[in-house]
This record gives structure tokens, sequence and C-alpha cells, in this order.
């Protein structure tokens, strides 16, 4: 139990380290023997201004609540969990696995890679699921991976035993798993967030079922905020206090470090070489599922760490937004890499470029005259401009995964559209 700030909190542990609050979410990040720091005089200061809605505990609650220890991508770690979930119900068993998921899951799903594994596909990571049979570990579930259990997994999946399907889900973030053995079955469902069970049933007996699923994600913690008031906030806060952003920041580093060793990665040694030709410019690689919106916030943080203020913060992250704006999302898989490392060199410029002045000026395309307007329109675009295209999107990237010598390597989707 820890005692913070008058209130007590439950502290659970698992390889990654100390949790707390419920297990699935790391909220602050705390190592052993590692301490949080906190300035209760500059919190008190901020409670007192006018005009900011937010307190810094709030800021970093809603900070952590976006971060969670995953092992690959969050998608087929989904998949993977959810099936875990259904199958602990019925005892770790699952003669029969069937899959549902939005499409935007299925997109971003069918080709990327499942990690300690060497291979793609929904399929098997739901078949995976079953065996490693630890719901608890969330989305760090396929760190336990074995060879053992990938041979199992493919067997599984050859046999047919494994059917993956997308279609219309009640949110854009939906898994459903069902499995069957010896007469009896089990369900789970994710929706919302990627870890966020919701609902576990066998022989339609409700195991679990959480209160308050039906009114949909909770709301954006920042609505009511503007950008500058977050951005005098956050820096009014003790650094100590997003010491668990560094920590992530560290784990996701040591990931890549990995990666640069493996002979079969070569983007990430010939990026890093032809960075090492041309100078010693900042390279930074960040895990979001748009590569510009992570762009956005990088541009903005290195103008600061250039010395810049909010003016030039802002004017780096418009320049970022009216250079790649348009990027779309086919999917997560290697293409990805090539993205998220266009948009990480490009906000290093738009730092850069804001510090001298230049940046793309406002009421530009989709620039607003302030970078509110502005992240409002890409809003627009992104929905309802960009519904019909990802619809699109989906259709051929299932069509593809359709023909023959394709389902070969990983089996097709059917749709319930």
């Amino acid at each position: 139990m820890l005692h913070k700030n008058g209130k007590k909190y439950n502290l659970f542990e698992n390889s990654a380290g100390f949790y707390m609050g419920k297990p699935s979410r790391l909220c602050y990040g705390i190592e052993k023997g590692a301490s949080v720091h906190w300035n209760p005089r500059v919190l008190e200061k901020r409670k007192k201004q006018k005009g900011i809605d937010m307190t810094q505990q709030q800021m970093l609650k809603a900070l952590a609540s976006e971060i969670e220890y995953s092992t690959g991508c969050t998608d087929p770690g989904s998949v993977c969990l959810a099936a875990a979930a259904a199958a602990h119900a019925l005892g770790g068993r699952a003669e029969e696995i069937r899959i549902l998921v939005s499409p935007n899951v299925y997109k971003n799903g069918v080709s990327v890679g499942i990690p300690g594994t060497g291979r793609v596909g929904l399929e098997l990571a739901a078949a995976l699921g079953v065996l490693l049979d630890r719901p608890e570990r969330g989305l760090a579930i396929l760190s336990e991976v074995t060879d053992e259990m990938v041979r199992r997994a493919e067997e599984t999946v050859a046999a047919g035993r494994v059917t993956v399907e997308y279609g219309q889900t009640p949110d854009p973030l939906y898994v459903r798993a069902e499995v069957r053995a010896g007469g009896e079955e089990a369900r789970a469902v994710i929706m919302y967030d990627y870890s966020n069970v919701v609902e576990i049933t066998r022989n339609h007996q409700v195991l679990l079922r959480k209160s308050g699923t039906g009114g949909g994600a909770p709301a954006c913690p920042f609505l009511g905020c503007t950008v500058e008031e977050l951005y005098h906030l956050i820096l009014s806060m003790d650094p100590g206090d997003f010491g668990f952003l560094l920590e992530g920041a560290v784990r996701n580093k040591q990931a890549a470090l990995r990666d640069l060793e493996d002979p079969g990665r070569r983007l990430g040694r010939t990026i890093r070489a032809c960075t090492a030709v041309q100078g010693s410019v900042p390279l930074a690689v960040s895990g979001a599922v748009r590569a510009y919106t992570a762009a956005t916030g990088m541009a903005a943080a290195v103008a600061y760490l250039l010395g810049g203020g909010y003016e030039q913060s802002v004017h780096a992250m418009q320049t970022v937004v009216g250079t790649i704006g348009g990027m779309f999302c086919d999917g997560a898989k290697s293409s990805c890499a090539y993205k998220l490392s266009t948009a990480a060199a490009l906000a290093v410029q738009a730092a850069y470029l804001a510090m001298e002045g230049c940046h793309v000026p406002a009421g530009e395309g989709i620039i607003g005259t302030s970078i509110e307007e502005t992240f409002a329109n890409i809003g627009r675009l992104n929905d309802p401009g960009m519904l019909e295209t990802d619809r699109v999107m989906v259709s051929i990237i299932a069509q593809r995964r359709a023909r023959p010598e394709v389902r070969e390597k990983g089996g097709a989707a059917s749709c319930w559209y």
C-alpha cells in the first residue's frame, strides 16, 4: 500500500516494476527502489491561478492513463489478450477460436509482426493467447512466448480451428473472442482501449461485466483547456513528476538498440549511418498510431529544448501538420517505421526552422489561425473526412489477403458488413 497526498493506492508488481491502481495500467511507473517527487508548493500555486481547469495531479493521471507496458503492437496484443481471457474462463482449453474485430483493429493487426515468433497474423495471435493463458499480464502477455508455443499455435491455425472476422462493432476499438471446448463456450470482449476487458461470459453466464460501459469511451481529460494553458501548466511542474515517461522512453530505446544489432533489420542501422554522415542532428522514433501526431508534439518539445518559447513551439507544430498532415494509416507493419522516421526527422527540422522564424503561416490550407483550430481541422479530416478512405483501405487489405498465395501465409479474414 502506497500513501501519497493523503490517499492510499494499491500496488501490483510484475516484471516491469510496480504498478499503482489496477494491474493493467502503468500509472506512475514506479520501479523498485525509486521514488516519486511531488511539488506541493507549486501545485497549490497552480490551483489558485485562474483560467486553468486542470491540476497537476489531473495532468499526471491523464498522461499515465495513456501508458501501458506492451510487448509488440497493441492490436495483435489485444486479440491475444481477449483469446487468453476467454480461454482462461474455460480453464485454459479451446478446441475452436473465433475472433471478431473492428475494421481498425483488423487493418492494424493483419500484417504486423508478433514478437518472438517471426510471424504475422491475428489468427496466430489468438492461438497464442489460448496457450499463454495469462490474461493478468495485459498487453505484456506476448513477452512469454516460446518456440514450442509458436509451433503449437501454428498447428492450431493450420488445422482451421481459428477464425478471424471483421465487421460492424459498437466501438472503433473492439475485439471479441469466443472459444469452445468440450461442449462449453466462453466469450471475452475488449472495447474502448486495447486492454480494457469489459465482459467475460462462460456458457452465457456473466463472469465479468464492467458497469457504465454503454456510454462510450471516457471523455478526453484535456477538453476545456487551451494548448497554451497546458504548456504553462507543464512548465510549472517539477520535472521529476514526469519520471514515468522517461522510464518508458528508456525501455523503448533499449528495444530499438537491440534491433539495431539484428542483421536482418537494416532500416534502423541505415538511418543511423546516414544521420552520422549528415551531422549530429537528433533522431527519435515515437510509438504513435499516426506518425504526424507524434511528430507534432515532438516538434514542440525540440523547440523548447532549443530555447524557444510557446510561440516557437506552436510554429513548429503548425509546420509539421501543414507538411505531412495528409499521411494516412494503412495498418501497422514495416512501413510504419519509414513513416515514423520521416515524421521524426521533420519534427526536428521544423523546430530548427521555427527558431529562425520560418514556419507554415496561419490560414494556409488546414492550418488555422490558432493551434486549437488546426487540431480541430485535423479532427474533421479524420472524422468524417477519412471514414470512406478507411473503409476502402480495409477492403483492399481484405481482398489481398483473400488471395490463395496470401491466405497460405496467415489466413484470410471474412467481413461481417
